[in-house]
Order: C-alpha cells, then structure tokens, then sequence
C-alpha cells in the first residue's frame, strides 16, 4: 500500500518488478487483487477494475430470479474472496474461467427473462 501512496499513477508491470526487488531484494507477489491493480495500475486501472466487477454485480442482480442466482452469487464472491486473500488467484486460470461462467449464465438468464415477460 505504501508503494501505490507514493506513486498513485502507478508503476505498471517492469516498475514494481524495479521496486520489489530494491524493497525486499527479490521479487515479490502482492496477495491481493486490489492491491495488486492499485500499485501496477494505479487510481485510473482501480476504477477500470471496480467498474468491471460493478457491471458483473449489476448482471448478476439482474438474474436474481434465475434458478441459477444461488449458484452464480456463490461461485462470484467464493472468487472474490479468493482474489482478496489468495496470492496465487492473479494467474489462476480457474478464477477466471469461474467469472466468465458467472457472467454468461448471468447474461442468459437475463435475456430469457426479458424474453419471457415480453410475450
């Protein structure tokens, strides 16, 4: 957190290699998504990041009627959890491919409830 407090822009990918290994003399993993987004990217790739994840909430509550609701609001914050705690979640393909079932299943059941109530 000190590092994104020194430079808010952010020091992209080559620059907290750079400053990791001056820190801590090896390269280090930040083990938070969040805080991994604010230092690499700064304010401007937070918001990027929090707006992403805004539009899947919003896709998600609109599906809340979906016999799949349950299931989609469990596997979303199981992920992030996992993005908030885990240090390996960055890389992890797992996580990722849970979020793109979570916003196909979410989109889908939206469209066939619109579909459903316009007949």
């Amino acid at each position: 957190i000190m590092s994104f407090l020194e430079n808010p822009i952010g020091y992209g990918f080559t620059g907290w290699e750079m400053i990791a290994m001056q820190e801590f003399k090896y390269m280090i993993g930040v083990h938070n998504l969040f805080i991994h987004v604010l230092v690499i990217g700064g304010v401007v790739g937070f918001l990027l990041l929090l707006i992403f994840f805004g539009r899947i909430v919003i896709q998600i509550l609109k599906s809340r009627y979906s016999e799949y609701f349950t299931l989609v609001i469990s596997i979303f914050l199981t992920v992030m959890l996992d993005f908030a705690k885990n240090g390996g979640a960055i890389d992890s393909k797992i996580n990722f491919f849970f979020l793109a079932v979570i916003i196909v299943l979410s989109m889908r059941e939206s469209k066939t409830f619109k579909r459903k109530s316009l007949t």
